[in-house]
């Protein structure tokens, strides 16, 4: 209790704006009709227009549909047909199943066209930080090659992973792992009131570690520090022989009208050709809705989940995650035993 009222307060003594390398792009109201960036097959045009201003990476925090399983198309065509045939040679006459088989068919084969495309734009891209969906279960769900666990993450040394966090992840598929730059979960820890104040960097998953979506974004860049910092923590849980989360104390940025904590431009403005290059180039865009945020931080009760996986990288990129006071360990016990005290 204490640490998140002392962590809270801190929070409203902090920096205005987060780093000037990254760029939100919104998809609130794409053509007045969605703010998801996938369903209006957008994503190419997108792509290409960042990669034209000069974009470092482009980071869509949606998972793309691509991550479900679809099943052989070829075969069920193959199937649909010998049915069809046996059926006339039988004279059962049951066209209205056969037309729901049909459907069905042609709805998987548009699923399958649709996964190719975002794949072929992401390949095309070539600078695509993927996200993955993270759930409670602890079980897998696998990849349909080792282009996933390629982008894993391997720490130094033999590090205690008893405390890191464990998901179940649904994987990109292996085309899109092996097209991507790399992956990354999004999901955001909580704390007993709800509030998010802690930036969980990576997670165990089906014997592999994964980053978050702002870990392996941060991993990504030339020179990055981030790689620095987990090492170093995990060295240093090696050495001192007790477990880390490899976790962080989130600084957000407070942002007013005139100076927001990250520059936001719309996707609307992007494809009319109306954003300058340079605000642009050597950018990280991050891609996705700055509406109906549902996450609670200590400076919103409604904040996007794009702010908040722009403040995870903004704390890598600008090494300034907050760190846990060490005269708290001390104060806490004291404060509960004078509260003690006064009770009786």
């Amino acid at each position: 209790m204490l640490e998140s009222w002392y962590y809270d307060f801190l929070q409203r003594q902090q920096p205005v704006q987060g780093s000037d390398r990254i760029v939100i792009l919104t998809t609130d109201q794409i053509d007045g009709s969605s703010s998801t960036i996938w369903d209006l097959d957008r994503f190419k045009a997108v792509t290409n227009a960042l990669n034209s201003a000069g974009a470092d990476l482009i980071v869509p925090i949606e998972p793309p549909p691509a991550s479900s399983a679809l099943p052989d198309v070829s075969q069920l065509s193959a199937l649909v047909d010998l049915e069809r045939r046996v059926r006339t040679a039988n004279g059962d006459d049951t066209s209205n199943d056969m037309d729901s088989l049909t459907q069905q068919l042609a709805n998987i084969r548009s699923q399958y066209e649709r996964q190719a495309k975002i794949t072929d734009a992401v390949s095309d891209a070539g600078n695509v930080i993927l996200a993955m969906t993270a759930t409670q279960a602890t079980s897998h769900t696998p990849s349909d090659s080792n282009a996933c666990a390629k982008l894993a993450i391997r720490l130094p040394g033999d590090p205690d992973l008893t405390n890191l966090h464990r998901h179940g992840l649904v994987l990109p598929s292996g085309n899109l792992c092996a097209s991507a730059r790399n992956i990354g979960f999004v999901d955001s820890k909580t704390d007993f009131d709800g509030v998010i104040r802690q930036n969980q960097l990576m997670a165990g998953h089906a014997g592999k570690i994964f980053g978050s979506l702002a870990y392996a974004t941060a991993l990504s860049i030339k020179d990055s520090p981030a790689a620095a910092i987990v090492e170093a923590a995990a060295i240093e849980s090696q050495q001192a022989g007790k477990p880390h989360s490899f976790s962080s104390l989130t600084r957000y940025y407070s942002g007013t009208e005139e100076s927001p904590a990250f520059v936001s431009i719309s996707i609307n403005a992007l494809l009319a050709g109306e954003i300058p290059p340079e605000q642009i180039a050597g950018r990280i865009i991050l891609i996705g809705s700055t509406e109906n945020g549902s996450h609670a931080t200590p400076l919103a009760k409604n904040t996007p989940a794009i702010t908040v996986v722009a403040t995870e990288l903004s704390n890598l990129l600008l090494q300034d995650s907050l760190h846990r006071p060490d005269w708290l360990t001390v104060l806490e016990p004291v404060l509960l035993l004078l509260a003690g005290c006064m009770l009786l």
